[in-house]
């Protein structure tokens, strides 16, 4: 799949980028992570039709974007045609906007345990 990220933030684009999603921009097996989605009774109710975007190449993070309360994030998939937007609202203190600390030199970083790829 193909498509645009914006973010506009006070009536300006504060962001934006393209993207491309599907397996080789994933973490974890498409598959692995269905069948866990799917566990949850709200995305299995008669009739719906779920878009579930898993993954993707391009990030506002990776740029150093940080979101903020109130900020519009329209996403455009434009390989099917769809737009949907959402307004960005915390309910809960907002998360903080400076970069985490990098681990101090020498400490040992834990890595997360990817998947084998399956054949």
């Amino acid at each position: 799949m193909t498509g645009r990220v914006t973010i506009v933030r006070d009536g300006a684009t504060a962001w934006e980028g393209p993207f491309d999603c599907g397996d080789d921009a994933l973490y974890y097996r498409a598959q692995d992570m269905a069948d866990h989605l799917f566990t949850f009774p709200a995305v299995r109710r008669p009739g719906l039709v779920n878009y579930i975007l898993l993954g993707a190449d391009e990030a506002s993070f990776h740029d150093g974007f940080r979101i903020a309360d109130g900020d519009r994030i329209a996403v455009d998939v434009k390989s099917h045609g769809v737009a949907f937007e959402n307004r960005v609202r915390y309910v809960s203190p907002a998360p903080s906007t400076t970069p985490a600390a990098a681990p101090a030199p020498g400490a040992k970083v834990r890595e997360a345990a990817r998947p084998a790829a399956s054949a």
